[in-house]
């Protein structure tokens, strides 16, 4: 058994996401750092152009895990994305966090390459 941090609800469907893309071979973290640009894990640097978008799950998440403050409900958005490396891994995007604008045109740019643009507004 995993042990979580205690601001962590291993119950939650973002949890519960993130458990079935792990599953599925989603093993990797990738990092944004510009619209560009993104490193996994392990450290390799890719370029937007190198993902590909195989899933892409939209929920609603509580902002604060053992809080009494009702903090609310934030959209979180966590893609699924296979690279050409081989490598799979996810981006998580709170969508009211800073920084979530260049997560979105990183993935703006990904899509120009696939037709999974059509599918969904970011």
């Amino acid at each position: 058994m995993e042990l979580n941090s205690p601001r962590t609800n291993p119950y939650s469907s973002l949890e519960r996401a993130k458990d079935s893309l792990k599953d599925n071979g989603y093993t990797l973290h990738f990092t944004v750092y510009d619209q560009n640009t993104a490193k996994d894990s392990d450290g390799n640097k890719l370029n937007a152009s190198d993902f590909v978008i195989n899933y892409l799950i939209r929920l609603t998440e509580n902002k604060v895990f053992l809080s009494n403050e009702n903090k609310g409900k934030e959209p979180v958005i966590l893609y699924g994305l296979s690279a050409s490396n081989g490598s799979k891994g996810i981006i998580e995007e709170h969508k009211n966090e800073e920084g979530s604008e260049i997560v979105e045109a990183f993935l703006r740019n990904v899509d120009s390459e696939n037709s999974i643009e059509e599918f969904y507004s970011a």
